[in-house]
């Protein structure tokens, strides 16, 4: 390499004053809102720039900033114990505060044109700069879909997601019976997922591709951590560091679309012949996400919103929505059943609820355990509930509700009384909450039915809306968010998860790896805590299971 071509002023100038230009973004470019004078989470006195090294330390342990933020919501004003507070993080959110628990409900209840949630998401993520198409966004006709023919939708599923989680797993974890074998959690369930969720999103044979659930899980793994770097960035630098930073998503998406392509064509001739002979005997009606999706995009007339690569588009997209959350969720479930002290207790009661749930409610089928449905599903209270502890505890959510004030004139909170300017992000606390020993006895040990020991006595009013059910959302439970906002897919995650979680009770014998001495610790990534991706557990096919 020739060192000196680095010392030549043409180069290096401007190299010095790209790298000047992104340390001044990154540490000490003023905040627009800090005017406010807020407490700063992370900051020390003697700080000489008290926010910009707060980032780092945030950064660096950001499961003590957000103890700290709900600790000062409350400590740091004696005249107001619902103090908001600046919460810096590097390469997160600018201009990010912290409002009291006490203005959660505040929060959710303000509309998209005072708060608003998409126009966040979209800065987070950067995804007008990560999609190939950011009108996917622009224009999210799929989120319709998900919350409406999605949900209703899901009992009719409940078949088909079993019987993909059955030959998933057939397949992933492909242990003969009679002998075991370790398995990494992370990487195996994810697969599992893929899958299983890809049955309902394109069916058979497509769910079962390795090619198309390759790129599609390297895609949902590559695009938030893209858009995480990119935020650190902007103005112009943004702008050029984009568009080779995006190379690698933008390739894959390329690839996803051209293995989809041949099938959504098909999918859409198929259409245009039913529509010009509805009474064709011959032409399939599928049930899934791209059939839902044409359904909708062709009577629009709109040729941009059915064309193939449109439609993919769509279909890599909900990928990620559907699949990165949904392994982490399983993964901390499975691990916490197998590393709790208390596993075979535990398995055996799930069992018992399985079975019981299974004879009574089931689909029968000739010489095997009745089939899964959806009111066996609903009345497994403790399958639920062990999904709602593990989420509780483990949840990627660690600061909850994040929306940006898009008031012209800003808003004025009702318990901290300040006043945010428009562009304001702000959050609540989530893991502070989640955790809080006076909503949860005994909040830091994992009681697998906590919730559904709750819900034993029928007489009382939350049972019957099921108030502690895994997909319940409430002010102390924010793991899928809170109010009209909240995670549109949870209702079909919480069946997805049953499913799979029910079926590795039911079908494996299941063993911590030797030398693992309790639970593998989380791994925290700034703001978001997650599985540690290499942890393994034991397992063994169980004989005689029926099927």
């Amino acid at each position: 390499m020739d060192y000196e071509l680095f010392s030549r002023p043409a180069i290096l100038a401007p190299a010095v004053l790209a790298l000047s230009y992104i340390i001044y973004q990154i540490f000490f470019k003023p905040s627009p809102i800090s005017k406010l004078k807020l407490p700063i989470v992370g900051a020390r006195p003697g700080d000489w720039f008290p926010y910009s090294q707060a980032k780092w330390r945030n950064f660096v342990n950001f499961r003590s900033a957000a103890l700290e933020a709900d600790r000062l919501s409350r400590e740091a004003n004696p005249s107001n114990p619902h103090q908001a507070v600046f919460l810096p993080v590097l390469g997160y959110i600018p201009n990010l505060v912290q409002l009291p628990r006490s203005e959660i409900q505040f929060l959710i209840d303000q509309p998209d044109p005072i708060l608003n949630m998409h126009d966040q998401v979209l800065d987070t993520l950067q995804l007008d700069y990560v999609l190939s198409d950011p009108h996917l966004v622009h224009q999210p006709l799929h989120h319709k879909i998900i919350t409406t023919t999605l949900t209703s939708q899901i009992g009719n599923l409940v078949p088909d997601v079993a019987d993909e989680t059955a030959w998933a797993f057939n397949h992933v974890w492909d242990v003969a019976s009679g002998q075991s074998k370790d398995v990494v959690v992370y990487d195996t369930l994810r697969r599992v997922i893929s899958g299983v969720t890809n049955r309902v999103f394109l069916g058979t044979p497509l769910c079962r591709d390795e090619e198309l659930l390759d790129i599609g899980l390297s895609y949902a793994n590559l695009m938030p951590i893209t858009g995480q770097v990119l935020a650190w960035f902007s103005g112009p630098i943004k702008s050029i560091i984009s568009v080779f930073l995006t190379l690698p998503l933008k390739v894959k998406y390329r690839r996803f679309c051209k293995l989809l392509r041949p099938e959504v064509k098909r999918r859409l001739a198929e259409y245009d012949a039913r529509q010009a002979d509805p009474e064709k005997p011959t032409l399939p009606k599928r049930n899934d996400f791209l059939e839902w999706c044409i359904n909708q995009a062709k009577p629009s007339g709109d040729p941009y919103l059915y064309s193939p690569d449109t439609l993919a588009g769509r279909i890599i997209l909900v990928n990620f929505a559907g699949i990165h959350t949904t392994s982490f969720a399983i993964t901390h479930a499975l691990l916490d059943l197998v590393y709790s002290p208390n596993k075979d207790q535990i398995i055996a009661e799930l069992r018992e609820e399985i079975e019981a749930c299974l004879e009574k409610y089931g689909e029968p089928e000739p010489g095997k355990r009745k089939k899964w449905n959806k009111a066996s599903l609903n009345a497994m209270h403790k399958l639920d509930s062990l999904l709602r502890e593990s989420a509780r505890l483990n949840s990627l959510v660690t600061i909850g509700l994040a929306r940006k004030v898009a008031a012209k004139d800003g808003l004025v909170t009702p318990h901290s009384k300040i006043r945010l300017p428009k562009g304001t992000v702000v959050v609540v606390p989530a893991y502070p909450v989640m955790r809080d020993g006076e909503k949860y006895p005994a909040p830091e040990e994992f009681r697998p039915f906590r919730f559904s020991d709750l819900r034993a006595d029928e007489s009382k009013e939350y049972v019957k809306r099921a108030g502690k059910a895994f997909a319940t959302t409430g002010g102390d439970y924010l793991a899928f968010g809170h109010g009209r906002n909240a995670c549109p897919g949870r209702f079909f995650v919480s069946n997805e998860l049953k499913i799979v979680l029910g079926w590795i009770v039911l079908n494996y014998e299941l063993e911590g790896v030797d030398g693992q001495v309790g639970r593998p610790e989380n791994k925290w990534y700034g703001v978001n805590v997650v599985p540690d991706f290499g942890a393994r557990i034991r397992i063994s096919r169980r004989d005689n299971v029926g099927g």
